[in-house]
């Protein structure tokens, strides 16, 4: 399902297309003016599964070294 869905998103424009390691999550990226919800439903019609709109986390990773 992974690489039908890649070609998929590749297909509508989306930009920033790939999948972590060999799946099952897949992503891409929408530009700002483009409407995230247009794709979602494309691409919910066309192969099912959940299909979640988020925005990034610019803020990084926080680390915490502890004792032992």
């Amino acid at each position: 399902h992974s690489e039908k869905v890649v070609d998929i998103l590749k297909k509508l424009g989306v930009r920033g297309v790939g999948q972590s390691s060999w799946g099952p999550a897949v992503y891409g990226l929408i530009p700002p003016g483009e409407n995230p919800y247009e794709i979602r439903n494309l691409v919910s019609s066309m192969v099912g599964g959940d299909v979640l709109i988020v925005e990034p986390d610019n803020s990084g990773a926080l680390l915490a070294i502890t004792k032992q």
